[in-house]
């Protein structure tokens, strides 16, 4: 509501405020060596030694071979970054592959060219909304994701020019990020994941690699300073409602405190890293197992970071309990769920591309290594796909007994707490969203998508959520992608369902309730009808009701919308489509065919008075990332209450009369 978002407005404002302040105030600088007081000298040697081989499959000298010839796509995807990197050319969030130079600027956004000053990390501006400057891209690639690749790359084929590399790569680093004084020390999230990708790059090249004692020992020191900077400025809200940053903050220590338990001043990284996994897990994760962030590429992440934590403790001498290994399990089964036949899952919320690790450097919203890794740890969470990924077998993870069968086979599911149905019928999966502002009220990564829907039929992707693109280069454009408009529902009046705050790119007030009134599922139909309460604020308030209804015997859908209310109002249909090519336009009517295939659908409105309107829209498959593709609308003025039904169904030249008959039958039936 409007209170609560003005609160939560001040209340940023507030502590970004404080952070300033304690910044003015001197620190004493802390030394390496008293660092290395901390740490003991004699731990300095042994610490990187007490980790757990993590990639445990790579100790078989075969095994890079035997990938490369099963997977060799994914094989030079991995290793065109690996060589790219060596050469200091990167290709992050997409800016295209750009070539950075002899030496590294860490603490630049090479996409805008705008470099933050080196001072505490409290003062930094993060956000300037009056350039298109982004920090996301100097946080990327402090992440150092390409490590990994490098390693691998290197492990085949004996290159020393990789090891000497990533030496090269982490002092220039450090050097150029004095501790605690750059904008990459800002965020303890993108800390937590470059300590984990420094820890097992350098075991995995140590494999073959004699690294020297001096490198080693400098290595120790960085992956102390960085667990010191995380457990120091943990990303926690305050109201406990935390985020994805706070479970990545927590992996990072479990990590960095594995290393440094022996430490000569006793740190509870560990223990305090495995005590708050197990609380936020359940606090972050509904009871049907998705993440409460309203987002399923953030799902995927929150998975990830779940599933890290798990094999660390496989590993390792600590254990997580049952309730989290269950838990764990029903995210992963709903991460296999709404993976399509493309391997992504759907770009529903919001998507910066955010991973671990990348060890093959998969596609944005492709999970499928995370799937397998966790469908062979957990039995309960698989078996979910069909091939084995090369990233398991890197892991040394063995396949059980189960993983040998075929994939499941999916069924239609309502996941009442987090609002969202899935229905399927042989031809159509589809995807129904009526969930509440996400994150507990919050909305960090949530879009008005209130009763919208995506499609896919016979393995093509049709109706689609067009992504995110970019957060903090432009404001218009971030709330442009989170809009109404912008999904597969219904526009009144020109207005947000949950409206956005001015100056907050991570926020949605809570405007209205979606609630699911009816869900059934058999072996004929799947029927759900939801409606939500978002423009109650309309000086004549308005009620959205959305019925959808899957006829699995003649794989035919209609979706049936009934707008409430009492005056005239202005309303806006729109649908997104994506790979689609428009065959034929009729009054009423739309005749798609998608481009990979040669099913053909047909999209129509009942309502013939309703022309639809073809325009274009931008979609955006990954961060920073976007193209053209086809919207579908129809927009119109009149008086309430207003109701029409659209049809989508599978469309040929010999059948097209009798599926409009089929249609005419069902809406009969349905009384639509």
């Amino acid at each position: 509501m409007m209170e609560t978002a003005l609160v939560k407005r001040i209340g940023f404002k507030v502590i970004r405020k404080l952070k300033i302040v304690r910044a003015f105030v001197p620190q004493r600088r802390v030394d390496d060596e008293e660092l290395i007081r901390e740490i003991g000298p004699e731990n300095l040697s042994a610490a990187l030694n007490r980790m757990p081989q993590i990639l445990s499959g790579l100790s078989d000298p075969k095994m890079l071979n035997r990938i490369e010839k099963n997977n060799p796509t994914d094989w030079l995807r991995m290793s065109e970054v690996a060589q790219n990197a060596l050469r200091h050319r990167f290709d992050l969030l997409g800016s295209g592959l750009v070539d950075l130079g002899p030496r590294i600027d860490w603490t630049t956004d090479f996409k805008s060219g705008k470099s933050w000053d080196k001072r505490d990390y409290r003062l930094q501006k993060l956000v300037n909304l009056n350039d298109n400057s982004d920090v996301k891209t100097p946080w990327e690639l402090s992440r150092c994701n390409h490590f990994l690749p490098m390693a691998l790359v290197y492990l085949k084929g004996d290159d020393e020019s990789y090891p000497n590399e990533f030496v090269n790569q982490v002092v220039s680093w450090a050097e150029d990020n004095e501790y605690l004084q750059t904008v990459n020390w800002s965020c303890p999230m993108d800390t937590a994941i470059r300590c984990i990708n420094w820890l097992i790059a350098y075991q995995t090249f140590a494999l073959r690699h004699k690294f020297s004692d001096d490198f080693t020992k400098f290595l120790t020191i960085e992956l102390y300073k960085g667990g010191k900077s995380i457990y120091e400025n943990l990303e926690v809200t305050g109201d406990g409602h935390n985020t994805n940053h706070y479970l990545t903050n927590l992996l990072g220590l479990l990590f960095v405190g594995e290393l440094f338990s022996g430490a000569n001043r006793p740190n509870n990284w560990r223990r305090f890293a495995t005590c708050e996994l197990e609380k936020e897990m359940l606090l972050q994760v509904n009871r049907d197992g998705l993440d409460y962030e309203s987002s399923q590429p953030y799902h995927g992440l929150v998975t990830e970071i779940c599933l890290m934590a798990q094999l660390l403790s496989i590993r390792s001498d600590f254990h997580f309990s049952e309730q989290y290994r269950s838990k764990l399990a029903m995210m992963l089964t709903n991460l296999a769920r709404f993976t399509g036949a493309d391997g992504l899952v759907d770009n529903f919320g919001d998507n910066d591309d955010g991973r671990i690790l990348k060890l093959f450097w998969r596609s944005g919203r492709d999970y499928r290594d995370i799937i397998d890794l966790g469908a062979s740890m957990l039995p309960a969470a698989g078996p979910a796909i069909a091939a084995t990924t090369p990233e398991r077998l890197c892991f040394g993870i063995a396949e059980p007994d189960h993983a040998a069968a075929v994939p499941r086979t999916w069924t239609s599911v309502h996941l009442e707490e987090s609002g969202i149905c899935q229905l399927r019928s042989r031809d159509f999966t589809m995807n129904f969203f009526a969930n509440p502002v996400g994150t507990a009220g919050l909305g960090n990564h949530k879009h008005n998508d209130l009763l919208a829907f995506t499609l896919a039929y016979k393995g093509s992707q049709v109706f689609i959520d067009p992504g995110s693109f970019e957060y903090t280069v432009d404001e218009d454009v971030r709330n442009q992608y989170r809009s109404t408009r912008n999904h597969n529902t219904v526009v009144v009046d020109n207005s947000e369902q949950n409206r956005m705050v001015r100056g907050l790119l991570f926020l949605l007030r809570s405007d209205g309730t979606p609630k699911i009134l009816d869900w059934q599922s058999n072996s004929e139909f799947d029927l759900v009808v939801a409606e939500h309460d978002c423009y109650g604020r309309l000086d004549d308030p308005v009620v959205h009701r959305r019925s959808i209804y899957l006829c699995k015997i003649r794989q035919i859908i209609l979706i049936h919308d009934e707008l409430c209310g009492k005056a005239s109002h202005r309303l806006q249909f729109n649908f997104h489509i994506d790979n689609m090519r428009i065959e034929a336009r009729e009054h009423h009517s739309i005749h798609l065919k998608p481009i990979d295939s040669s099913a053909r659908l047909i999209f129509a409105n009942c309502d013939a008075s309703r022309p639809f309107q073809i325009g274009t829209n931008w979609v955006s498959p990954s961060y920073g990332v976007r193209y053209p593709s086809i919207s579908l609308s129809t927009e119109f003025e009149c008086l309430l209450p207003y109701s029409t039904t659209f049809v989508i169904a599978g469309h040929s030249d010999d059948v097209s009369a009798g599926a409009l008959e089929q249609v005419r039958e069902l809406r009969q039936q349905l009384r639509w």
